[in-house]
Parts: C-alpha cells; sequence; structure tokens
C-alpha cells in the first residue's frame, strides 16, 4: 500500500485592529485588507465637470475677441410653466438650432480625462493656460438639495458656474489642455 496522504497545512494571517476612542479590538484576515485599499486613480472622477444638460440657462464661449452668448428662454412667454424652451443666441443677436446647442452641452458635460491624461503638477504656462485661448462659462440652475421644504412645496433652485479654461502648446495643436476654474488639475483632451 501507499503511505497516508498528508493533510494540507493551511497558513491564515490576522491583524488586528482598534478603533479611535472605542476599546473593541477587531481581528480580520489580513488577506482581507486588500479589499479595502483603493488605488487613486480609481476614485478620481474621469468626467471634467458634472452637469446636467437640462439644468444649464446659460452658455458662453470667448475666444480671443470673438463672444457667443446664448441663452435658454421659455417659447411662449404667455405660459411660462408648460411653455418648450429654447435657445437663442443673444450676442450677437440671432436665432439658432436648439438641436446644434444642445449637442454642444452634451459633449462638454461628456468631456472625460483619466491616466496620462491628468496633468497635476503642471505649469499653465507650458499648456497655454496662462493666457487661454477661449472660455467656456456654462451657468446651470439646479434643484437646491439641501433646502428643507414641504413635500408641496415649489422645488428651490440655486445658480451654479463652471468656467472651462481652453489651452494648446504651439506645438501641438492636436492637444486641448482643459482647466476647471477653481480645480489645479489640468486635462489633456485629444490624442
Amino acid at each position: 500500500g501507499q503511505p497516508p496522504k498528508q493533510p494540507e497545512i493551511v497558513i491564515e494571517e490576522y491583524r488586528y485592529a482598534k478603533l479611535d476612542k472605542n476599546d473593541l479590538i477587531f481581528e480580520t484576515k489580513a488577506d482581507k485588507l486588500r479589499d479595502i485599499g483603493v488605488d487613486l486613480e480609481d476614485l478620481r472622477d474621469p468626467l471634467l465637470a458634472r452637469f446636467k444638460t437640462d439644468d444649464v440657462r446659460r452658455l458662453e464661449i470667448q475666444a480671443g475677441a470673438q463672444s457667443l452668448v446664448f441663452v435658454k428662454f421659455k417659447e411662449d412667454d404667455k405660459d411660462k410653466e408648460k411653455g418648450r424652451e429654447k435657445w437663442r443666441l443673444e450676442k450677437p443677436k440671432q436665432e439658432v438650432e436648439s438641436a446644434a446647442v444642445e449637442e454642444l452641452l452634451e459633449k462638454l458635460a461628456g468631456l472625460r480625462a483619466s491616466d496620462r491624461d491628468v496633468l497635476d503638477d503642471v505649469d499653465p504656462k507650458t499648456v497655454g493656460l496662462a493666457k487661454p485661448a477661449a472660455l467656456i462659462k456654462i451657468t446651470l440652475e439646479e434643484a437646491d438639495k439641501s433646502a428643507k421644504k414641504p413635500a408641496d412645496a415649489k422645488v428651490e433652485k440655486k445658480t451654479r458656474q463652471i468656467v472651462l479654461h481652453l489651452g494648446h502648446k504651439e506645438k501641438e495643436k492636436d492637444k486641448v489642455y482643459v482647466r476647471v476654474e477653481g480645480w489645479s488639475r489640468v486635462n489633456q483632451l485629444g490624442d
């Protein structure tokens, strides 16, 4: 006959933890600690700015001396509640195709940068952001989630602005560098 099969030896490693201001000591398997550690890149939001396009009330685009200002308005002024919203070019005054403005807003809301396209420690001068080639200002009216109100009350709105600064390097015209005002992070868009 054959010798008896040796039992498999399993070595489990444990760690002990204690919460601040709590006398309890917790025991956990060491292999479970890998599950709670998350890579910084996994926590970073790839979207440049979070907003709903339906909340946008005004869109301003400035490139050099040229400026465009789009404003959303109710089509039927008599019935403000039921009137359809449309876009109008206010500067210069002109009718505009609302679908084109909505498409532009969808593209702006979907701008993403991740991994090597996010530049944390970059000098704005090196990517053309010291004097941006263009500015895009998005004005939103969003529901104020912090306001306490009865269920039947009208939803309170608060205004928020998102300003995108656009720049480019002289030698790399195919790449655009975008910084959201108030954030130091620079996002590289393009190839």
